[in-house]
């Protein structure tokens, strides 16, 4: 796994709490904006953008710990006496080919272009969009502005059938009269677990575990996320292409979606269908501990007690 960092950085005397590197050392601060360029216009901050095999090279948290006596931290949920301690670091994960080849499960992870404008994601899990905008040569789309309603043309839809996958469906997606829209969504009646992970509602509060509602898979200031099970629960699951997430992950009533845990084979079709269409997320499978952890950086871990 590689890690892509951002690091808010301010410039000033401030001695205001907050989650950014605050320098008061000018030079320091104008080294380090040359260094890292951004876009930001703002003479007083910018976002700095590292790999972190670079970060541990240069050694730059042991030169903001020497300017602001603070050490990193990849958490969002601060109480006050770790922003004392602690400046926020965002994770991009990077998957490196082999973890995706060698990963049982891969999970769908949104198109990089649309097919239509959404509307809904009904109770039974189906979806409702206002109209299809797309006239460009792709099969695999999101509606817009919501990229977790993944869309198949029927051409596409078709040529999975034609493959012969294992727990693979698809039901039609209707536009708000409640004709077809000739798009598709995937479908499977195989459910996950529950996801071995700490879940919120929309608010960031503890999830409630209503099945009916929204919730997100707290992963800090990690992004993309990835979706942890405990193997003892994984071990009956049948031999399928298509599992749907236990949870529906989202933000609201209107919004929520389960994900798309697809198999290797599944993986393999896809891309042969549609090269370049389809993009693919890590699921972890294991306990204890050591699941919680994997695909995380320890030099950021949040102490025991950040809340």
């Amino acid at each position: 796994m590689k890690y892509q960092l951002s690091i808010s950085v301010s410039f000033g005397d401030n001695p205001k709490e907050t989650d950014e590197v605050r320098i008061s050392n000018a030079k320091l601060f104008s080294d380090l904006r040359r260094r890292y360029p951004d876009n930001s216009i703002n003479p007083k901050w910018f976002k700095l953008r590292i790999s972190y095999e670079e970060a541990k090279s240069t050694g730059l948290f042991d030169i903001l710990r020497q300017e602001t006596q603070k050490s990193p931290i990849a958490c969002y949920h601060y109480a006050p006496s770790v922003l004392a301690k602690h400046y926020l670091v965002q994770v991009e994960r990077i998957a490196e080919s082999h973890e995706l080849d060698e990963a049982r499960w891969l999970y769908l992870v949104p198109p990089a272009q649309s097919l239509a404008e959404f509307k809904a994601v009904e109770i039974d899990d189906s979806y409702l969009v206002t109209k299809v905008t797309s006239k460009k040569k792709i099969a695999f789309g999101y509606a817009r502005p919501v990229g977790w309603m993944m869309l198949f043309t029927e051409g596409l839809k078709d040529k999975f059938l034609a493959n012969h996958l294992c727990g693979v469906g698809f039901q039609p997606v209707k536009l708000m009269n409640g004709s077809p829209s000739g798009l598709w969504q995937a479908i499977s009646d195989v459910r996950m677990p529950p996801l071995a992970m700490k879940l919120t509602d929309g608010q960031g509060n503890p999830f409630s575990g209503d099945p009916a509602k929204a919730c997100c898979a707290d992963e800090g200031s990690y992004s993309p996320m990835v979706l942890r099970y405990h193997e003892s629960d994984v071990a009956k699951l049948p031999d399928v292409d298509l599992i749907m997430s236990a949870e529906r992950l989202g933000w609201g009533g209107h919004n929520m979606h389960r994900s798309h845990i697809v198999s290797q084979r599944f993986r393999q079709v896809a891309d042969k269908l549609a090269p370049g269409q389809f993009n693919y997320g890590l699921v972890a499978v294991g306990e204890g501990e050591e699941l919680q952890t994997r695909y995380t950086i320890p030099e950021l871990a949040p102490p025991r007690d950040a809340a």
